[in-house]
């Protein structure tokens, strides 16, 4: 897995745990997330963007992105 394809997986986590996050400390945990997602989706497009300018290729579509996944979901 790729530098792209990795911060892509904390992006999509990050965005999951956001929509699905519950209980007591909701408001606190929703907002932090909200925080680390909106920084990854930058990332994420910085790499992508050095990629092109490398002439290299990178994998847009989500089911060849997540093909190899080494990022575990376990919290």
């Amino acid at each position: 897995m790729n530098c792209w394809q990795t911060i892509s997986c904390f992006y999509q986590n990050f965005r999951e745990l956001h929509w699905n996050i519950k209980g007591r400390k909701f408001f606190e945990l929703h907002l932090k997330l909200e925080e680390f997602y909106n920084d990854a989706v930058i990332k994420v497009d910085e790499i992508a963007e050095r990629i092109l300018t490398l002439e290299g290729e990178y994998c847009y579509l989500l089911s060849k992105k997540y093909e190899i996944k080494t990022v575990s979901n376990k919290l």
